[in-house]
């Protein structure tokens, strides 16, 4: 009995210092997630640069696993959230020179591969240049793809790896992606020219129908569908020689 309590003491300092080495290194939101029950949460040591599995039972820790781990520089590995059922995670990882992504499953202790993100890979950093999104009501990923040099399309999904193409194959270097309230639409940027500091706004239903252009403009940064879905709110931004200019758009759906 004593030693059970040393254990779970071991493991809930362990668990303190974790979270200390995120807030030291300012995380940026993606890496700590609760599984939908409460009963787990998936994190991301940047000191040990590893992530982690957490179980959480009677207000304890009861275990710790380790998921994947990346031995370069920091920032290495990022972590997309749960599935809505629990059983599975979806994170990336850098390998070699490529952000692939990972579904792992809690069941099997396992992960596969389903594809890459597309990104900026530099020696000491890297810069993200697309997001995969859970859908909330089923298990299935909204993939924004990378193939070949500067060219993406939009997948679906199943934990199983098994793909369903939403688009065809675009020419860009990068796709932000934002499911509507009622998950019927996808809002995405694209590039407007490759290499060039202006984006595209399109929509597309989940079945591949539908497909729109919403807006036309400089560096969309941010965007995100109102809780009615009636309104996309984006942030766009203009980089001159003395200052970045930015403003916020309200784009009206039924209007675009």
């Amino acid at each position: 009995m004593k030693n059970k309590n040393i254990i779970k003491s071991i493991m809930f300092v362990l668990l303190a210092l974790l979270i200390f080495s995120c807030k030291e290194n300012k995380p940026r939101g993606d890496e700590f997630h609760w599984s939908p029950d409460g009963t787990k949460l998936v994190m991301i040591n940047l000191e040990s640069r590893e992530l982690l599995l957490v179980e959480v039972e009677n207000n304890k820790i009861q275990n710790i696993e380790l998921i994947d781990s990346y031995k370069d520089h920091k920032k290495r590995i990022l972590s997309h959230g749960w599935a809505p059922d629990g059983n599975y995670i979806l994170y990336s990882k850098v390998v070699e020179k490529h952000l692939d992504t990972f579904i792992y499953s809690i069941a099997e202790k396992s992960s596969i591969c389903i594809g890459q993100l597309s990104g900026d890979i530099k020696e000491k950093s890297y810069e993200i240049r697309s997001n995969p999104v859970w859908l909330q009501n089923e298990n299935l990923v909204i993939f924004p793809e990378k193939l070949k040099n500067n060219e993406m399309r939009l997948v679906m999904l199943t934990p199983e790896g098994l793909k369903k193409k939403i688009s065809h194959s675009l020419k860009t270097r990068e796709m932000q992606i934002q499911l509507s309230p009622g998950e019927d639409w996808i809002a995405y940027s694209i590039d407007k020219q490759i290499n060039s500091p202006a984006n595209d706004l399109w929509r597309i239903k989940k079945d591949g129908s539908g497909k729109q252009k919403l807006y036309s403009g400089k560096t969309i940064s941010e965007f995100n569908w109102s809780p009615d879905g009636k309104y996309i709110a984006l942030i766009e931004s203009e980089t001159t020689q003395k200052d970045t200019l930015t403003k916020l758009v309200l784009l009206d759906i039924k209007k675009a």
